[in-house]
């Protein structure tokens, strides 16, 4: 729930600021949390740096090591895959992907799980398998696709780091 009220959070701002300068084409806003989510005052988004999204709160709490991974998972990694989720099928989608996730929990006695996530991707697009996007970013912790260290690490021989 964090992760998506972080997301959503950006998409707010993003609105704000399109209705700011008058251009609904404007992403400043958006672009300017996403950057946040990167950045090392987030403790980044690096391999690292994060756990799988799907245990972020199990990484630790103010009173217990691992804050930092749990920071970093549920406010940087997680807004992060959605942002992927934009990137590759686009905003609407992403509206439909809360909307329909929402209902679902609703219907669940506001109780989810992860392959709920997963249940819904291929309901909304069921010509796409999203097997090993939860794998590789929601269950496990494959660095991302824009993280300025999948570079070095390439050079270094490996794909993660």
């Amino acid at each position: 729930s964090e992760t998506f009220a972080e997301y959503t959070a950006a998409l707010y701002i993003e609105k704000r600021e399109q209705l700011r300068s008058g251009d609904d084409a404007d992403l400043t806003g958006y672009e300017h949390r996403k950057d946040e989510w990167g950045k090392n005052g987030r403790k980044g988004h690096t391999f690292k740096r994060t756990g799988p999204v799907w245990i972020g709160n199990d990484l630790g709490d103010s009173l217990r090591p691992g804050q930092d991974r749990r920071t970093a998972s549920i406010y940087a990694r997680g807004p992060l895959v959605l942002d992927m989720l934009r990137t590759n099928f686009g905003k609407d989608f992403i509206f439909k992907l809360l909307f329909t996730l929402n209902q679902v929990w609703t219907n669940n006695d506001h109780k989810s799980v992860t392959e709920d996530m997963q249940i819904v991707l291929e309901q909304l697009l069921p010509s796409v398998k999203f097997d090993e996007f939860m794998e590789k970013y929601i269950k496990g912790n494959e660095p991302l696709p824009d993280d300025p260290n999948m570079k070095a690490a390439a050079k270094m021989g490996r794909n993660k780091f």
